[in-house]
């Protein structure tokens, strides 16, 4: 997803950088209390409307988090955007072994790990600004299911049905929760994480019967800075802002002849970077401009100068970040244009399939990158 401008001017996004550390991401939280008399629900409510797509090889969650009634087993239900499947609609419960898939193109299947489990998932190309309502419900006996409701274009989508050890929603541990999942990979850290925003609306119960409020917010102790998280007036939900001062992760696409800037697999060091036609499925093309004024891959590589060559005609590869000036670039012109630190030549393509190098900077269309900006939103 591309847009022309930032939520944020580019000053703001080139703060002096932190220690970044393997495994660490962002993420942000809110929880809900409801009335002292409700204790246990047959149906919730829950709406989340994703204002900012972080992009399409990224790895976040924005889900409801439940527990139920006389169990220790509860999940979660919510909108993944997932590098290897991209946009989905997620409903998970702990402890369960038995399910039923719901509308087509959904699918169940068990889950190892801890206390094992059940999840259900749809493909579904979500639009971000939209409003999307999980009704999360007991049908009858231990079935518990998800539907979800496109508030904008009134569609719903059933996720399936799993069975349960319980018959009610517990109205404790609720909790609305943006999870960045990259946080096993040794390669991940707060810089190559991108940008997201999205608003959760307090869940209603047993079809509004009963109305939750925000009772407690937070971040990751990982990444603390690069969250912010906002609570309505009178606790009617929460807008949580992640990898904030990075852009979003994809494609940064030459505006000379609409080619990607390459790095191969994205994951092999000193790597040429080269100018190829645009997939989004590769790792070697999605880039996220951080705000310590790195261009990075998913893998930790960094936009670099070859041999920290200050010269005109030095070439560009990727490899991995240290953090050094000669990876280190500043967004000039309208942000499409990237100018070196280190030499003060801009990035330059020449034929499709040849080397980036480094030219003095004429603002030439060959000089000239479209890069996954912010959405600007109404």
């Amino acid at each position: 997803m591309k847009a022309t401008k930032s939520l944020y001017t580019l000053p703001l996004l080139l703060l002096f950088p932190i220690l970044a550390h393997a495994g660490d991401v962002p993420g942000t939280y809110a929880k809900y209390q409801w009335a002292p008399a409700v204790t246990g629900l047959t149906a919730v409510d829950y709406d989340i409307n994703v204002q900012a797509d972080p992009g399409y090889r990224a790895n976040v969650r924005w889900s409801n988090r439940f527990h139920l009634v006389g169990t220790s087993n509860g999940g979660y239900t919510g909108m993944e955007e997932k590098a290897d499947r991209g946009p989905l609609f997620v409903f998970s419960v702990r402890g369960a072994t038995q399910y039923q898939a719901g509308s087509p193109g959904s699918s169940c299947a068990t889950v190892s790990g801890e206390n094992g489990g059940v999840s259900c998932s749809m493909p579904y190309n979500w639009v971000p600004t939209d409003n999307y309502q999980f009704q999360l419900a007991y049908a009858g006996g231990e079935w518990l299911s998800v539907t979800v409701t496109d508030l904008y274009t009134n569609q719903s989508v059933n996720l399936g049905s799993i069975l349960t050890d319980a018959t009610s929603i517990s109205p404790r541990g609720m909790e609305s929760r943006t999870n960045y999942l990259e946080g096993s990979s040794p390669n991940s850290n707060c810089y190559n994480q991108p940008y997201s925003d999205v608003q959760f609306t307090a869940p209603s119960g047993n079809n509004g019967q009963y109305v939750a409020t925000v009772s407690d917010t937070g971040t990751n102790t990982t990444c603390a800075s690069f969250s912010n998280i906002d609570t309505y007036p009178n606790g009617a939900g929460s807008e949580q802002f992640n990898g904030v001062g990075n852009l979003l992760r994809g494609e940064t696409q030459s505006e000379n002849d609409s080619l990607c800037a390459d790095a191969g697999n994205g994951r092999t060091n000193d790597a040429a970077v080269t100018t190829v036609t645009c997939n989004e499925k590769s790792a070697g093309q999605a880039w996220v401009y951080a705000k310590d004024s790195t261009m990075r891959l998913q893998s930790n590589l960094c936009l670099d100068i070859a041999n920290a060559d200050p010269s005109s005609g030095a070439v560009v590869v990727a490899d991995q970040c240290n953090g050094g000036v000669s990876q280190q670039w500043t967004l000039e012109g309208d942000g499409n244009i990237l100018q070196s630190n280190l030499s003060g030549y801009c990035l330059t393509e020449g034929n499709a399939g040849a080397q980036l190098t480094m030219q003095v900077c004429t603002g030439d269309f060959t000089q000239q990158w479209s890069l996954p900006f912010l959405p600007v939103l109404p």
